[in-house]
């Protein structure tokens, strides 16, 4: 049993108290905790509670509530990661910002310890790709800012938060995006030539994040959010930087220029630039703060053209003007007006999307056809059309064999 369904299933059962808070349900389980939905009996209101509870140190008592060190060995490990947690409630607790989100109490009980936050209505953009599969580039950029806006406020406190990904970024039903989980962000940056603890999710983390004396600063996370737009846009999990610095060091191909190739001119025009600068592999060529990014974004041009080697001045060593001083990247791909799809393809289609939607699937495939678009995006327009994310798979890979992508 992995230890996020352990402790899935040793969590707080509803009606439990925590203080004044009544558990009402688990909403999300991660590596160190369980979140939890709450009810404040005092002033009758939701909350969404964080438990302290690594699975692979920890076990629920008889009693339902008190948690405990698996082995007395690991004592030592759980208190200091509880402390870890300590440190979290703080670094939140000093944040009152709408992209950040705000801690409200601390709570020390049955041998553990809670966060007390605000509850929010809606989803990890991390589940919500899991149903849309990708984002459409005007929806990345607006999501994109407000995680700037709220990395700005994060990095300006001389904090980092080591974390961004799809699972750490909520949409809220109302309200902009939050950044959650700053269970990585206890390092101040005065200290970030000390050994860190390395805490990282593979794909999302740039290189010098995988040693712990190597240096990090904002470019890191800028990195994480360089990685989570190509998750948006492509649809893909980013590869891990490890794997990347292995293939340009044999002279192989970025394994990140495939998949971004593949998108076609038109629906890469305005993003795919600016994610090949915040990708890039050497922390000196990436953007070092967030507003940077936010103000040439801000300059109004968000058709984004793709940043020399290191995206500065090779002379002065300064930030480009605008995204629309830096030269044009050539996708090599085919255009809108060379996309071209026989009868023969358009009938294999309709048969292979019957499978998931039934009988509808031939209107949609005329539908999409009929469009400007480039064959990724016919592809995807059919794909988006299948609810089940086994099926969407399952189904893409029947698209692959009736009209592969270059």
């Amino acid at each position: 049993m992995s230890s996020l369904q352990f402790a899935r299933d040793q969590a707080l059962a509803p009606g439990v108290s925590v203080d004044a808070y009544e558990i009402t349900r688990v909403i999300g389980v991660g590596g160190f905790g369980v979140t939890y939905e709450a009810h404040d009996t005092t002033l009758h209101r939701k909350v969404a509670i964080k438990e302290y509870f690594p699975g692979t140190l920890a076990v629920r008592s008889g009693d339902g509530r008190t948690i405990t060190s698996r082995t007395s060995d690991g004592d030592h490990f759980f208190d200091y990661g509880l402390r870890r947690f300590l440190d979290e409630a703080r670094t939140l607790a000093q944040f009152h910002h709408p992209n950040i989100v705000h801690v409200n109490r601390y709570i020390e009980a049955n041998g553990t310890a809670y966060l007390v936050m605000d509850f929010e209505e809606g989803e990890s953009l991390e589940d919500y790709l899991q149903r849309r599969a990708r984002l459409e580039p005007d929806e990345i950029h607006e999501l994109i800012v407000a995680v700037l806006r709220g990395l700005r406020r994060v990095h300006q406190q001389k904090y980092l938060h080591r974390d961004i990904k799809p699972g750490n970024i909520f949409l809220r039903d109302r309200g902009p995006p939050l950044l959650l989980d700053f269970g990585s962000a206890r390092q101040a940056l005065e200290n970030q030539r000390q050994s860190m603890t390395v805490v990282l999710t593979p794909g999302y983390a740039p290189i010098e994040q995988y040693a712990e004396e190597e240096a990090q600063g904002p470019y890191s996370d800028l990195y994480s959010v360089g990685a989570t737009m190509f998750r948006c846009l492509t649809g893909r999990h980013p590869p891990e930087s490890t794997v990347r610095l292995n293939a340009i060091h044999n002279g192989s191909d970025d394994p990140v220029s495939q998949p971004l190739r593949a998108l076609g001119a038109a629906r890469a025009a305005q993003l795919l630039p600016l994610i090949e600068w915040l990708l890039q592999p050497r922390s000196r060529d990436r953007p070092q703060s967030a507003q940077e990014v936010l103000d040439l974004l801000d300059r109004g041009n968000r058709a984004v053209q793709a940043p020399p080697t290191t995206g500065r001045d090779a002379s002065t060593g300064e930030p480009p003007e605008s995204l629309a001083d830096l030269p044009t990247l050539d996708l090599n791909v085919p255009t809108v007006a060379e996309f071209r799809i026989s009868e023969e393809q358009l009938a294999a289609f309709s048969s292979a999307l019957a499978e998931y939607v039934g009988p509808i699937a031939s209107v949609l495939v005329k539908k999409s056809a009929g469009s400007e678009i480039t064959a990724d995006d016919f592809v995807m327009s059919l794909a988006s059309e299948v609810e089940d994310e086994h099926q969407r798979r399952a189904f893409l890979a029947k698209a692959g064999e009736i009209l592969p992508v270059a």
